[in-house]
């Protein structure tokens, strides 16, 4: 996960260097040229970091915000029937502020390991 953190940040000091030097932000970039924007994944342990957080909130730089983990399953449901949105929300609100569009990962790719561990039976009630 460290090196995951390092990249982003690392990707949004570098596109931010890159910015202050020329004349036209990544997302008006994309846009200009008929993409729907220009986004950036982030986790929750990211949001952490002022500089990081200023960086993506700027929605001239990145229109879009996909949480990289905090969308998932096992992160929404963290045992069976009980429920959590709070990271989630985090994410979703940073979005909303800032104008930008907001994506989710995957929602049932690694399903929680309580389910995993259940009779097949059992699964087709839930």
């Amino acid at each position: 996960m460290f090196n995951v953190r390092v990249s982003l940040v690392s990707l949004a000091l570098l596109v931010s260097f890159v910015t202050a030097q020329s004349t036209v932000d990544t997302n008006t970039a994309a846009k200009a040229a008929g993409k729907l924007y220009f986004g950036s994944a982030t986790d929750n342990s990211e949001l952490t970091d002022s500089a990081y957080v200023q960086t993506l909130s700027n929605n001239k730089l990145f229109g879009q915000i996909t949480a990289a983990n905090s969308m998932k399953w096992d992160a929404t449901e963290p045992s069976r029937g009980t429920f959590t949105f709070t990271n989630a929300d985090r994410i979703a609100n940073l979005a909303k502020a800032n104008s930008q569009l907001l994506r989710g990962d995957d929602l049932a790719r690694f399903p929680p390991t309580f389910y995993l561990s259940e009779d097949r039976s059992q699964l087709r009630l839930a």
